[in-house]
Parts: C-alpha cells; structure tokens; sequence
C-alpha cells in the first residue's frame, strides 16, 4: 500500500511517503523542491552516494513523526558539506534545505 502526507517544517513543504512491504514499511520525506530527502534505514547508502543525494537516514521508524523526531545515523557526504552531520535529528536536518 501506497500514502503520502503533506509535511511543514519552519514554513517549508515536504511529502512524505510510505510505502508497505510484506516484510517493513518503506518511509521517506522528500524537499518538495528536490534539493534532499531522509529516509529511513531501507534505503542504500551506496546508492545514494552514487547519485550524489543530499540526504540522511534514520532507523527503527515506522511514521513520518518518528523519522523528524530520530536521530540521524548516516549522512551523505554532499548533505555533510551543506553543514548536516550525524546524531542531529530529522526534522533539523530537513530544516536545513
């Protein structure tokens, strides 16, 4: 099953989106202007650098307010030159794009 929700952090407009899978729940909050993204642990880290992301990824969510609320564990190394950094929490991380 797929479902988004409109989030806003200090004025600024993101999506969430979450998808079910038989075994885990898949859940990212993306920039609605695509400048970044956090996800949750689902996600590739190789990938993400590979395609040079600005993103972040939490673990152990299951909703949107957990990943905002989550420390982050891994940051890309394009969002660690825009000034994120790891064990700072989603919702800061986002708040920086």
């Amino acid at each position: 099953m797929l479902s988004s929700e409109e989030i806003v952090i200090e004025g600024k407009k993101f999506t969430g989106i979450k998808i079910e899978m038989p075994n885990a729940t898949l859940l990212v909050i993306v920039s609605n202007e695509k400048k970044c993204f956090l996800a949750c642990g689902y996600f590739s880290r190789e990938a993400c650098e590979k395609f040079g992301d600005v993103c972040a990824i939490v673990t152990g969510v299951k909703s949107f307010q957990e990943m905002l609320a989550k420390e982050v564990v891994w940051v890309s190394s394009r969002a660690k030159e825009k000034g994120a950094r790891e064990k700072m929490k989603g919702k800061e991380f986002l708040s920086l794009f």
